[in-house]
């Protein structure tokens, strides 16, 4: 029998279905749910809470205590509250139950969330009680005095890809008069702005490398094994990071966590130790900037001047910024994530998604010339701001996007 369903939020309330061969119109009573012998089969997930009743779920029967639940409690349903029983990692691997699950055209339908079922005795008389977790409301804090901290920027993005309307917009407002006592400094990773869209972006990390890789026979590969010239390039000075030149000088940094002594190796002076911990450590000032990756960076020195023994230095060693991560000076191009379609296989060898180079000769007479560079090993590429290749692929972008803020 095939049909369209209309959907009934209480056991016994009334559900209409239309056959669709014969037009007709019939009613039914919503069933009560049995899970019994449907673990592993239904597409759906099931937890186990403590003994319904007990002194560990305890239930609201009655919306006589608690009147803002008067319009949803009804007859032979419950509600739970302030309940701890799924604290213990009992839920731990579950879909979001708040993130709509993605859009197909053989998956789910457009504002679908995914359904969390739960196993309980009564404690009083044994039988098996089913509960479906119910995401209508969800209460969060956002008042001048505690407003949310991400401004409901999580939410924004969980709900981006619902259809119009369906959205949830940023609640963060501009620091005013009236807020101004109260403003608070968010680190959060979903912070949202006024009025700001989230991004559109891919992160060039190793599971997205290698699985766009796969699907567009890309040879996209992270380089490593560059070497620095020794040989200081007196025309310009462009290779010497604290060299003195009309030029800002750039140079860059990747993070290693294995090395914990961080020994100052280049022996470089006090002042240009200083100057590149400001600028590794992201100040966005007249020193340079600070782009989001977390363990590549490319600083810019401008005008504050280096130790005068480090000016003809092509190698700056290492460096500790303050939370005590190491950091070191590398050739520019090391970890940029390239596409290696048609360059010379002897040049480089593999190793997951690094390729390590062989020849430097070939790598600058012709990757770094003839070859796409995608971006660096980690970056997250905005892909509404022009992208190159393969991530200008509207199916790329469809299959590993993601959305943030910051």
């Amino acid at each position: 029998m095939r049909g369209h369903t209309a959907i009934a939020d209480c056991v016994g309330c009334s559900i209409f279905l239309k056959l669709l061969d014969e037009g007709e119109v019939i009613e039914i009573a919503n069933p009560a749910v049995n899970l019994a012998g449907a673990e592993g089969i239904l597409p759906l997930d099931i937890i186990d809470l403590p003994d319904f009743k007990s002194a560990d779920l305890p239930t609201i029967e009655s919306s006589d205590d608690y009147p803002m639940f008067s319009d949803w409690i009804k007859n032979d349903e419950n509600a739970m509250l302030n309940t701890t029983a799924v604290d213990d990692g009992r839920c731990n691997g579950l879909p979001d139950f708040r993130a709509p699950l993605p859009w197909s055209e053989d998956g789910a339908h457009t504002g679908t969330f995914p359904s969390i079922f739960a196993k309980s005795v009564d404690d009083v008389t044994g039988n098996e009680v089913v509960f479906i977790y119910d995401r209508h409301l969800t209460l969060l804090e956002n008042t001048v005095q505690n407003p949310l901290l991400d401004g409901g920027g999580k939410l924004v993005i969980d709900t981006a890809d619902l259809e119009d309307g369906s959205q949830v917009k940023c609640h963060n407002v501009e620091r005013n008069f009236y807020n101004e006592e109260h403003c608070k400094l968010s680190y959060s990773e979903t912070a949202c702005a006024p009025y700001a869209e989230p991004k559109r972006v891919i992160v060039l990390d190793d599971t997205n490398i290698g699985s766009i890789r796969l699907a567009t026979g890309k040879l996209l590969y992270a380089v490593n094994g560059l070497a620095l010239s020794s040989t200081l390039d007196i025309n310009t000075n462009y290779n010497a990071p604290c060299a003195v030149t009309d030029w800002d000088q750039v140079s860059r940094w990747i993070r290693d966590p294995s090395d914990t002594t961080c020994e100052n190796v280049a022996a470089i002076g006090i002042e240009t130790y200083k100057i590149y911990q400001i600028l590794i450590e992201g100040t966005r000032d007249d020193l340079g900037y600070h782009i989001n990756n977390n363990d590549v960076v490319d600083v810019v020195r401008d005008n504050r001047p280096c130790d005068t023994g480090d000016e003809d230095k092509t190698y700056l060693g290492k460096v500790m910024i303050a939370d005590g991560t190491c950091w070191h000076h590398v050739h520019p191009s090391e970890m940029n994530v390239f596409d290696l379609t048609g360059a010379d296989l002897a040049s480089y060898s593999v190793v997951g998604n690094t390729a390590s180079i062989i020849s430097m000769e070939v790598f600058e007479n012709d990757i770094i010339n003839n070859h796409t560079i995608v971006g660096r090993f980690g970056d997250h590429v905005d892909i509404d701001a022009t992208p190159p290749s393969p991530l200008d692929d509207p199916s790329v972008q469809a299959a590993y996007k993601t959305l943030e803020y910051n």
